[in-house]
């Protein structure tokens, strides 16, 4: 076709120079003739000729393009189905050494190493006037370390450092937690430390007078307080050995070896009692796997006076029956009063049911299916510091908290500033002692120090890249470096992004085009393990913008061995033994600092979507049913609590009023989304005061340095009373209009626990989760430009 028309322009060209040539000639010669307007008339049907030539030509290119781009596709496509390999095409972007701007952030949010750590400890024992000792000579009556943090700068420091290439990085401090057991009164102090490199200077942190950690509030989950305990109950428990030898083979004292009850202290200030108390419940040796779920029907509360270190028994419990001491129990067993058998304890436990090891009918060939995860890597992690397809950010490991992500971008554009999970709070049922004590704020177990080691292959692929953390390892002034504490993998799920196929409405055979993407996402991975129970905690990121933040919990239930089956408190998941798995529900307070544009011009709105009705406008005599939103901008922090009301759908919305989408000119802004808003059945019980989060599902404050977090080793110890809580981030109820927001996203389930959740409760139907979208943040879906994607056109 081209051919032919560069012949046929030819033609036409030499016509025109031939018309052209008389019409001179017969100028020459002063005669008249036809040519000169013949030539004229030429001369402009040329140009007509030549301008449909060019549209034509134009057009005729781009259909083999098209046509080529359809070949490649079909080709592609074959070749995928000849092959095994799930490779994606071709990457858009490369592995590439990060710059200098990549460890430039990653610096400033790195968690502490094994030698600034080794720096702060030495520094504090060094401090005479503190009188701090090494760990592993304290006692109650000691002062000692009981847990080192990294503080980060203030926000404003660190994004001048950021976000300006000659500007210094702000000094890196840390927190130290001291207990000082031997001052007068006893007291808990906190020390920011710096510089953690070599330390020089440190201050005490302070509080309000009435918000101040008490002595008693202090987490039990240190090893010198724990020594203690284990030396009174060791000494206690010898009368009850005969007892408890009888009824479980097993029991407590000097003696018992492998036989060893397995115990768990929690410590409590209860309101109007100066006491420290701590409740204790025993379970069976913990040298077998499953002792989670072998309860003892023994329990204890424990005292121990505000500015002592001597402990008593207040009260005990077994068979839910109360005694006033140990030994009116060994008297009531002496006299024949309780029942030394258990009818199937011992076939049951021979059985094992809660043994992790495979068992009954086998379905399963035991061939893995291969892992959906993309054949090469497509991201970078560099130190503390990861980047894919555009999406960039930091992340820092915590003795007191999860893992945390700061700085995060796409396409060089804040979104957030830090996004993680803060706490998490586990309320269980059960009978009174069991309701007064088992309430766990895990923040007080220490959860960063509790992450778990990554099994390769199962927890992340194989081909993840794997990192390590470094923790204060509490009780031991040390840290401890956790091996493949979290992972990075792309993975790809099994719903496409967007697709879309184009037929004629009214004929299903026509094809005009279609259109898919495959939704690759990058996973950010760690899993906490808080005695009985897993979290898989993960931060996935989309390439339409969207960052979907999750939690899995699995793991062993918590049980009690219940006297008589009382389906109040839970189902009993082993008869003959007299277990009962406790009803109880999980609830998750994470941190999304998001930044749109300028940090300190941020406002938060709800899209309030209404159900109307008028009538019909084509016969009034009926109604016609609409729908309408509205935009409610909140203007303080109590007008930005949210109590999900599922008779009133809402978006939940910050934007930035002075960034505009040049597509539709609205503010840019991310949304919050979830559809895993729980609501706690007690929230008004104060001993929620220290979880205050859990009775709302959204909570919008001003930044403040102050207020960067609701974290606080103390809230489980005293939940009543908390030195840290977000109600007190509200309190004053600050203008939250073209400020610097954080938003707080409370999710949460409530679990009842059935025969399904032996031997480990699965994590299907139990998965929370809340999304980031974009909200008229991007001129259109930022994926569009994705190599993931394919378009396919009819070949002919």
């Amino acid at each position: 076709m081209a051919e032919f028309l560069d012949s046929l322009l030819h033609s036409f060209s030499l016509l025109l120079k031939k018309a052209m040539a008389e019409s001179l000639d017969g100028s020459k010669r002063r005669g008249k003739s036809k040519w000169p307007i013949v030539a004229l008339l030429l001369a402009i049907l040329a140009v007509i000729f030549f301008i449909v030539m060019l549209v034509y030509i134009s057009k005729y290119h781009k259909l083999l393009k098209q046509q080529q781009v359809v070949s490649e596709t079909q080709k592609d496509a074959k070749e995928s189905e000849g092959s095994a390999s799930t490779a994606l095409p071709t990457p858009t972007t490369t592995t590439t050494v990060p710059s200098q701007a990549v460890v430039k952030s990653s610096k400033i949010f790195s968690d502490l190493t094994a030698e600034q750590y080794e720096a702060i400890i030495q520094y504090v024992l060094d401090i005479s006037e503190l009188g701090v000792v090494p760990s592993k000579e304290a006692n109650l009556t000691s002062n000692y370390i009981f847990s080192i943090d990294l503080v980060l700068p203030n926000k404003e420091d660190v994004l001048t450092y950021l976000d300006n290439e000659n500007a210094a990085m702000p000094v890196a401090k840390a927190k130290v937690i001291l207990f000082m057991g031997a001052s007068n009164p006893k007291a808990i102090k906190e020390l920011i430390v710096s510089p953690v490199d070599a330390p020089t200077t440190w201050t005490e942190l302070s509080y309000a007078v009435d918000r101040a950690p008490s002595w008693q509030s202090r987490p039990f989950c240190n090893l010198v307080e724990a020594k203690v305990v284990d030396e009174f109950l060791l000494q206690i428990m010898e009368p009850l050995t005969p007892m408890l030898k009888a009824q479980f083979n097993m029991w407590y004292d000097v003696t018992c070896t492998d036989r060893c009850l397995f115990y768990a202290p929690v410590a409590r200030v209860i309101p109007g009692i100066s006491d420290r108390m701590i409740f204790v419940f025993f379970h069976f040796t913990d040298n077998q796997e499953d002792y989670y779920l072998w309860p003892v029907p023994l329990k204890m509360l424990l005292t121990t006076p505000g500015n002592g270190a001597v402990y008593t028994v207040k009260s005990v419990t077994y068979n839910d029956v109360d005694y006033d001491t140990i030994q009116a129990l060994v008297d009531a067993y002496n006299a024949g009063n309780i029942s030394t058998s258990s009818p199937g304890v011992e076939q049951e436990y021979a059985g094992r049911y809660g043994s992790p090891n495979r068992r009954g009918e086998d379905l399963n060939p035991g061939n893995l299916p291969p892992p959906s995860v993309t054949s090469a890597k497509r991201f970078t992690v560099q130190e503390r510091h990861a980047s894919w397809l555009g999406w960039e950010f930091d992340f820092s490991f915590a003795t007191i908290s999860a893992i945390q992500l700061f700085n995060i971008k796409y396409k060089n554009e804040r979104i957030a500033y830090q996004l993680g999970l803060q706490d998490i709070l586990v309320l269980y049922t059960g009978g009174d002692m069991d309701q007064a004590f088992r309430m766990y704020m895990d923040v007080g177990w220490a959860i960063g120090a509790r992450t778990s080691t990554l099994r390769r292959g199962y927890d992340c692929p194989e081909s993840a890249e794997y990192v390590d953390s470094s923790v204060y390892d509490v009780g031991f002034d040390r840290s401890i470096n956790i091996r493949d504490a979290a992972c990075v993998f792309e993975y790809r799920n099994h719903v496409p992004l967007r697709r879309h196929y184009s037929v004629d409405y009214f004929n299903y055979e026509s094809f005009r085009f279609t259109m898919s993407m495959q939704n690759v996402v990058l996973v950010f991975r760690q899993i906490l393990t808080v005695w009985n129970y897993d979290y898989i905690m993960d931060i996935e990121f989309h390439q339409s913008g969207v960052i979907k933040t999750s939690v899995n919990p699995t793991g062993y239930v918590q049980v009690i061995s219940a006297g008589s089956a009382d389906i109040r408190y839970g189902y009993s998941i082993l008869p003959n033994a007299s277990v009962t798995a406790l009803l109880h529900n999980h609830a998750f307070d994470f941190v999304a600092d998001l930044d749109i544009g300028n940090s300190n011009s941020n406002r938060f709105m709800t899209l309030d979507i209404e159900a109307k009705q008028k009538p019909h406008p084509y016969n009034s005599a009926v109604n016609m049913s609409y729908m309408v939103m509205t935009e409610n901008t909140k203007a303080t922090e109590q007008e930005a609590i949210i109590n999900f009301d599922f008779s009133q759908p809402k978006q939940y919305v910050v934007f930035n009023k002075n960034e505009t989408n040049l597509r539709n000119y609205q503010p840019r802004g991310y949304r919050i989304h979830s559809g895993n808003f729980v609501n706690v059945v007690i929230p008004d019980d104060p001993v929620f005061n220290a979880a205050s989060w859990v009775r709302h599902q959204v909570a919008v404050t001003k930044y403040k340095d102050s207020e960067r977090s609701t974290l606080s080793f103390f809230s489980q110890g005293d939940p009543f009373n908390p030195p840290v809580s977000l109600s007190h981030f509200q309190e004053d109820n600050e203008s939250i209009l073209d400020q610097d927001l954080v938003c707080w996203i409370t999710l949460g389930v409530n679990h009842v626990p059935t025969s399904e959740d032996v031997p480990v409760t699965t994590t299907a139907g139990k998965s929370m989760s809340f999304y980031l979208i974009p909200y008229n943040y991007f001129e259109e879906d930022p994926s569009i430009s994705s190599k993931d994607a394919q378009v396919e056109y009819p070949s002919t």
